[in-house]
């Protein structure tokens, strides 16, 4: 996947658009809170996609304490 977001043109704008009709899974800020509440630490791990899962957690306001990925080392 992270070889084929490079394929879509327009650059980081057009990926924006892309990712407005993306949604995160529903159960998943309910699960970062109880995570938060017992004091569990939320690593994400992804393949290059780090940037684009940084934006729609930012969009969301879901706070977590990484995200790993091939562009943040």
């Amino acid at each position: 996947m992270s070889m084929q977001v490079p394929l879509i043109r327009g650059g980081w704008p057009a990926i924006l658009s892309v990712l407005e009709n993306v949604e995160i899974d529903k159960s998943f800020a309910p699960f970062v809170t109880w995570c938060r509440m017992r004091g569990i630490k939320i690593s994400i791990v992804s393949d290059g996609l780090d940037r684009v899962i940084s934006h729609l957690l930012e969009r969301e306001s879901i706070k977590i304490d990484h995200v790993l990925g091939q562009s943040s080392g």
